[in-house]
Parts: structure tokens; sequence; C-alpha cells
């Protein structure tokens, strides 16, 4: 705005100088207009006198300046042949032409006015004169000062317009990487706002800048609420499972071990009772079924025992157990799983994960594989787990997917919106940083659920 001003400013002191130029330039032509008309008037009161040769040649050399703007000298012998014809007006440039010629048309110009007498010879003959006054010069002479004054204008408002436009797109080149920051808003990346540099060139788009990043500010803030909400839903869902775990363990279990007792004995005191130790022994054989229905419920109520404490720590070889008993606990069944496990042979073998993202692997893969088995009608499911590593060899992240080769999703969004088992999924792996990614290949049967889950806090 400061530029444009002061480009206005310049070209309106601009015009003013050239005004007073020109004004300048007018005076002193009408001055020397008055003079040529005073000289002229002497140089006739006196040709009376003269022979024909000096005299023509006192109005020659007059002529040439004489009334040169809007007066001009005709001379005729008695003939009335011109011996001093009217000045030719000088050309002019081809967009004063056409605007003298649109003018006229326009508003056409009065005619030529002049004043003729006679000067007597001494020959007795008379020459004719006439002093005309040309309104086609005057004409001329207007336009040619507006047609400048114009051009001044028409240059003056170009150069702020482009001014203004180098300003303008100066001012705004800010707000490209703020719609950006804002697209990525839509997305969920908060850091994109938080990176805009401050301050803004233009103050309107500072205050707007400043008001986005307080907004994606209190959007991270109440998203990392969420996340400690959900951590605890999930940890309140696992301290029930736990607690479930136990009075199964201390109620029931001792229950079913006192009747897996008595059915021994009972199998021992009936060796001769062949009719009577079948049924027996049948009890006994549905009493060790239970018991090893309730330990394997035991184990996914509780898959990490004393190690699920908040704050706990599970060495990486115990997940890898666990999740091989999870793909071992399919086997027999409809559908084949195999575990892929990527890691560096030069791994540390002591290398601990914490607790609640080694769970929280162990629920998701639970979760996928339950939803392979009841929804995918796949034959095969691969469950792989892999490890990214910084330059000092410790996992920053976890890379977990389950791909199957069932008949897919139609729609995964909508999917991940029913109760099948991926929303849960999610909200799971939101809580800890991560996000899960559904893949369905139109090439190929199946589906494939990936994550990126990061290790202590890494990014």
């Amino acid at each position: 705005m400061l530029r444009a001003g002061a480009l206005a400013l310049g070209c309106l002191l601009l015009a003013l100088l050239l005004g007073l130029a020109r004004a300048q330039r007018d005076m002193r032509e009408e001055i020397g207009d008055a003079l040529d008309a005073a000289r002229m008037t002497a140089l006739l009161s006196t040709l009376g006198g003269q022979d024909d040769a000096q005299a023509l040649a006192e109005l020659r050399r007059l002529q040439p300046t004489s009334s040169a703007r809007h007066l001009h000298l005709e001379l005729r012998d008695a003939a009335g042949q011109f011996l001093i014809a009217a000045p030719q007006p000088p050309a002019l440039a081809a967009p004063v032409a056409w605007l003298v010629g649109a003018h006229a048309l326009l508003f056409p110009p009065p005619a030529s006015q002049a004043v003729d007498w006679e000067l007597p010879r001494p020959d007795g003959g008379r020459w004719q004169l006439r002093l005309v006054a040309s309104a086609d010069r005057e004409q001329r002479e207007a336009l040619s000062n507006w047609a400048e004054m114009f051009a001044l204008l028409l240059a003056g408002s170009l150069g702020m317009l482009l001014l203004m436009r180098w300003s303008l797109r100066r001012a705004l080149a800010p707000l490209q990487p703020v719609l950006a920051a804002i697209e990525a808003l839509e997305h969920g990346e908060l850091g994109a706002m938080q990176r805009l540099p401050l301050p803004m060139p233009v103050r309107e788009l500072d205050a707007v800048t400043r008001a986005l990043k307080r907004l994606a500010h209190s959007l991270a803030a109440a998203e990392a609420a969420r996340r400690v909400l959900a951590q605890q839903v999930f940890s309140l869902q696992e301290d029930e499972r736990a607690r479930l775990a136990r009075e199964l363990h201390d109620e029931f279990g001792q229950r079913l071990t006192a009747l897996r007792a008595d059915a021994a004995w009972l199998q021992r005191q009936l060796q001769h009772e062949l009719a009577l130790l079948g049924v027996v022994d049948g009890m006994a054989e549905q009493c060790r079924l239970i018991h090893e229905d309730t330990r394997a419920l035991l184990a996914r109520l509780r898959p990490l025992g004393t190690a699920q404490a908040d704050g706990a720590e599970l060495p990486t070889a115990q997940l890898r157990q666990m999740l091989a008993a999870l793909v071992e606990g399919w086997s027999g069944r409809a559908l084949e799983v195999q575990l892929e496990w990527r890691d560096e042979p030069s791994a540390a073998t002591h290398e601990v994960l914490p607790a609640a993202l080694a769970l929280a692997l162990y629920r998701i893969s639970q979760e996928a594989l339950t939803n392979v088995a009841r929804h995918a009608q796949a034959r095969a499911a691969r469950l792989r787990v892999a490890f990214e590593r910084g330059a000092d060899g410790r996992a920053t992240a976890l890379l977990w997917s389950v791909e199957d080769d069932g008949i897919g999703l139609a729609d995964a969004a909508v999917a991940a919106q029913q109760g099948s088992g991926l929303a849960g999924m999610r909200e799971r792996l939101w809580a800890l940083g991560s996000e899960l990614v559904i893949a369905v290949d139109s090439a190929r049967s199946g589906t494939r659920l990936a994550a990126r889950l990061p290790v202590g806090g890494a990014a």
C-alpha cells in the first residue's frame, strides 16, 4: 500500500512538473506570437514606399516565425497569384493524428477567420494581404497537450497496477504454505501448521496464521488428551480381563482341580466295575479338556502374565513366543496361519519393548486373525512383524501386517465403521500414535492390514 501511494504521489508530482513546464512554454510562445504580430504590423506600415522585390523579401523573412502558432500570412499580387502561401502544418504522430481526426469528426472546429486589406504598390498596382486565424492549429496544439497528459496518466496507472500486482503477489506468497498447512490439518497433520513462519508480511494474514497456530495447538492438546483417555480405556479393559483371569484361576480352577482329583479316585476304586469305569473315564477326560480350555482362556485374557503391569517391559523374544503360540492356536483349523518374524540377526537377544506396545501388537494380531477366520473366507493368512532400527541399532518402530487370500473388502472405509473389529483395531493403534492401513488389491484376492508402531515415542 505504501509503494502504491508513493508511486501515485510520484505520478502527481511528475504531472505537476510537466504541467508547469508546459505552461512556461505556452507563455513564451504567446509572448513570441504577440511580438511577431507587432513586428508584422510595423513592417506592413513601411512597405508602401518600398519596391516589390524589397517588400517581398521583408515579408518572406518574417513569415517563418511570424504567427507560427495560430496566425499565418497570405500574399497575392494584382493578378491573384500567390506570392506568399500559407505554410503547411507539421506532420503529427499517428496516435495524435487519429485523435485529431476523431475530435474533428465529433466536434467540428469553427471555420478559419481572416482579415484582408490591400497594399498599394509604387507602380500603381495593389497586393492582397490576408492574416488567417487557424482553428485547426489551435486544435492540434490543445489535443497534443491533452495526449501528453493522457500518456503520462496511462503510464502512471499501468505502473501503479504493475506495482500493486507485484506487491499483492509478494504479500500473498505466504498464503500458499498456509493453504498447504490447512490441507495437512484436514488429514490430521498438526505439525505443518506449527511450522508456518511468523511474522507474515501482511497484518491480516499474520493474524490468520497466528489464529491457525493456536487452533492447531488446541487440537494437538485435545488429541493428546484423547490418546491418553483411549489408553486408559484399553488399560481398564486389560485390567478387567486380568481380574476375570484371576477369578477363573482362583475359583473355577480350584473346583476343576477337585473334580479331576475325585474322578481319579473313582477310577482307582472302580477298577473291577467296567461299566462304571467307562463313565468315570469319560468324566476325567472332560475335566482334562475343560482344564486345558480354561488355561487357553486365561492365556488369552492375560497373555503377558505378570509383565502386564503398567510401566513394565517385555523381551522381544517373549513377544515372538506369544505370537507363535497365537498362530499355533489356529493349527488344525480350516485357516492356515504363518508367522513371519523379520529382524536383524545381530539384534540383541535381551532387547525389551514397552509392555503396552507388546500387548497392543498381540491384541491387534488376535483381532485381525479372528476377522480373517470369520469374514474373509480365506484359506491362508500371514502375520508379519519387522523392526525398524536407528543408526545405534535400537528399534525405533515395529512394522506389523496381516494379509490373507480371502474375498477382500468391497469398501474398506465402510468396513472400518462396522462391527468387524477394524474400528477397535484402528482405535487401539491411534492411541499409540499409529494408523491402521487397509489395502485391497484388485489384481488379486485378499486384504492386507498394516501399521507402523513407534517404539518409545519415536516418530
